[in-house]
């Protein structure tokens, strides 16, 4: 899959997040890879030969994004993969972000994601959702996207 730029990485002393802006199998739609790796027994490098890729769909890049901007407290998605054994979670802590890749021959693995990290983590999936629509503004694209996520306030009156 060929990137398209503007990846982001994550290190905590167990394992490394990178998110790596791709197309879809079919080369059809902008999206981004998940991907992680396990620390070394030696814990000064990662095994990044031995590393656990999902990739996000279409349907759930919006989703993924409303977690990484607090709209949605997390998500989870399964059966990726060729075997359908692969998924992922994100999720909301009192800490901050939490992502955690798992599938059935390699386990799971999360990483919390600090608050500068978050920020870039939420400009590349804005971005590959950007593309998904045409390359629509951003502003528009963020209203939209607030405006389905964000939860409204209806007035009873009176």
């Amino acid at each position: 899959m060929a990137t398209v730029g503007y990846d982001v990485h994550v290190y905590n002393a167990r394992a490394a997040l990178c998110v790596v802006p791709a197309m879809s199998r079919d080369g059809k739609t902008p999206t981004v890879n998940i991907e992680m790796a396990r620390a070394s027994s030696r814990g000064n490098e990662f095994l990044w030969d031995e590393k656990l890729i999902v990739q996000v769909t279409r349907a759930e890049l919006p989703d993924v994004l409303a977690v990484v901007l607090g709209y949605l407290p997390g998500c989870e998605f399964n059966y990726h993969g060729e075997r359908r054994n692969k998924g992922y979670r994100l999720s909301q802590t009192p800490s901050g972000l939490i992502v955690e890749l798992f599938s059935g021959t390699w386990g799971r693995q999360c990483v919390a994601v600090a608050s500068a990290e978050r920020f870039s983590l939420a400009t590349a999936l804005f971005r590959q959702l950007q593309r998904q629509h045409g390359g629509i503004s951003g502003e528009v694209l963020s209203r939209m996207h607030d405006s389905i996520y964000r939860p409204t306030r209806i007035s009873t009156g009176g």
